[in-house]
């Protein structure tokens, strides 16, 4: 399949987004497209012209990836690349391992470009995972199991770009063609890292077009399209990827689009007449934080829906209990915006170990409580679709931690009746998964006593990542099994509540999601690990039954 590239021929890149193990699409990503529009806004600096396409592997017929069934994963990936080659000779692929997910597959991929279809392609990679652990992308440092399916190469990635990628990504390419394409990534052996850079301004940045996605314009229907107003946080909650700081600097720099540039964006994506998905995510990890931004773009948008008539798309955005105000529940619901907000733990033990409030003195864990209490109040008052997320089997918890949780929604404090029982509430109830990158990732064992069994779980060719990576004992009281018997006693108690108020998010199919993403994953360790799984009571092998 190799070409002889010439000086004169167009410079064609590939943006490839990988498959993840255990896991369909669900979400359609604008990183590449940042990419891609930064580059194309300085193309007129390039000595060749470029030529893109993106490569969506989560949207292609392809089965689906996991190392049971790679030999027919390789023939139909094969397949896909050899008719992609065909038709568009690529120079480059761009690869993003966005999370740790996406490693194993990241590898495959590159492994077949440079053994199947051409060794001469550059392949770059990007993303969190690469930025947190960029040995990981060495080819002596990959896992020695890849190589029983593809003969060893000199060199597997020629450059990892660490951090945000426009600029780099930019220079990068103009530098290739420049030296029109010598093949001196492959005689250093060693893929060379590229330090990202920073952008102060995002207005800066072109506005978002979205052609780049028309490929696969039938697929996204009912998918989520996730966009960004902003970029790093100012908070460092420990169980966060920034939470450490020091891999991921940028991070710390926080920075915002003009509002109207913000608003612009969502005029481009309401005006792409092809795109048919049904709901926009503002990825930020905290939706304006600054009070003045926020309210500069409630009055903003209702300009913009005013002038141009009702926005098409459900909205969903990233909030805080200490920053979220009943006055920004009553704009989320005009504007059809659905808030998740992270309040992670009704435990205040547990909320100074996630460093989720500046201030950790009892009085200020008390309020930020009671706050959450009061949202929850008001958002019933109001019939406003708010959802907030619970994390259980965090590193650090305990019996008291566990107790403290069931309290905040069972106690029977208000008028004889629970909070569970007289509200409704959407709780994504989600357990411990070990994230590299977090400060609680570094401390569960050193400081909490517990136990994260598969610590570098992206390495190991297992059935679903998913479920190895939740399996973690989450101090030196509490094992995994034994925090899952403690929650599910309380658990199954709010569901119930919840099913008895007909809360939405619990009506059959929705509460059928929440059973499989939560119960069914202790089905698993029946493939791996015969005598521990004998030790799961009978209720966690049938999975959640309605009490």
């Amino acid at each position: 399949m190799e070409q002889i590239i010439k000086n004169n021929e167009i410079f064609r890149i590939i943006y490839l987004f990988p498959q993840e193990i255990g896991k369909g699409p669900n979400a359609i990503y604008t990183y590449f497209l940042r990419i891609s529009n930064y580059l194309n806004s300085r193309k007129n600096e390039l000595t060749r012209e470029i030529d893109e396409i993106y490569i969506d592997l989560r949207f292609e017929e392809l089965p689906q990836f996991n190392f049971q069934n790679l030999s027919i994963y390789l023939v139909e990936l094969k397949l896909l690349l050899d008719e992609i080659y065909i038709n568009f000779p690529f120079n480059l692929v761009a690869i993003s391992c966005y999370s740790s997910y996406e490693y194993l597959n990241s590898l495959v991929v590159a492994n077949l470009i440079k053994s199947h279809i051409n060794p001469k392609v550059k392949i770059v990679v990007g993303g969190y995972h690469p930025s947190i652990y960029p040995e990981e992308f060495q080819s002596d440092k990959i896992p020695g199991f890849i190589y029983d399916h593809f003969p060893k190469c000199n060199v597997l990635f020629n450059f990892l770009i660490k951090g945000e990628g426009e600029i780099a990504f930019f220079k990068l390419i103009k530098q290739l063609l420049i030296k029109e394409l010598k093949d001196e990534g492959n005689e250093n052996k060693e893929c060379n890292i590229v330090e990202g850079e920073t952008f102060p301004l995002l207005d800066d940045l072109p506005l978002i077009d979205l052609s780049l996605l028309k490929r696969y314009k039938e697929k996204l229907r009912g998918k989520r399209l996730n966009i960004d107003f902003g970029r790093g946080c100012m908070f460092r909650c420990k169980i966060c990827i920034p939470s450490t700081g020091m891999e991921l600097p940028f991070h710390k720099n926080v920075r915002f689009k003009s509002i109207d540039k913000c608003i612009e964006e969502l005029r481009i994506i309401r005006d792409t007449k092809w795109l048919e998905t049904n709901a926009i995510a503002i990825s930020d990890p905290i939706f304006f934080p600054k009070r003045s931004l926020r309210n500069k773009f409630y009055e903003k948008f209702r300009k913009f829906i005013t002038d141009a008539g009702e926005f098409p798309y459900t909205i969903s955005i990233y909030d805080r209990v200490d920053i979220c105000s009943k006055e920004d529940l009553l704009y989320y619901k005009e504007f059809n915006i659905t808030p998740q907000i992270g309040f992670e733990s009704a435990s205040s033990p547990m909320l100074k170990i996630l460093n989720k409030i500046n201030s950790q003195n009892e009085e200020s864990l008390k309020r930020y409580i009671k706050k959450l209490e009061d949202l929850i109040i008001f958002s019933n008052e109001i019939n406003s679709n708010i959802q907030m997320n619970l994390i259980i089997g965090l590193p650090g918890e305990t019996k008291e931690v566990i107790e403290e949780n069931q309290n905040f929604f069972l106690e029977k404090r208000l008028n004889g009746k629970s909070l569970s029982e007289k509200y409704k509430i959407i709780i994504d109830i989600r357990y411990y998964k070990a994230i590299p990158g977090a400060t609680l990732y570094n401390t569960c064992e050193t400081e909490y006593g517990g136990k994260i069994h598969y610590k570098e779980w992206w390495k190991q060719p297992l059935a679903d990542h998913r479920v190895y990576n939740k399996i973690v004992d989450p101090s030196r009281e509490l094992s995994f099994l034994e925090s899952l018997k403690l929650n599910y006693k309380w658990v199954k108690d709010f569901i119930r509540h919840q099913i008895d108020n007909k809360t939405p998010f619990y009506d059959k199919g929705d509460f059928k999601i929440l059973r499989e993403g939560y119960f069914k994953f202790i089905h698993m360790y029946k493939n791996k690990d015969a005598d521990y799984y004998s030790f799961i009571p009978k209720f966690w092998k049938q999975g959640f039954v309605y009490p």
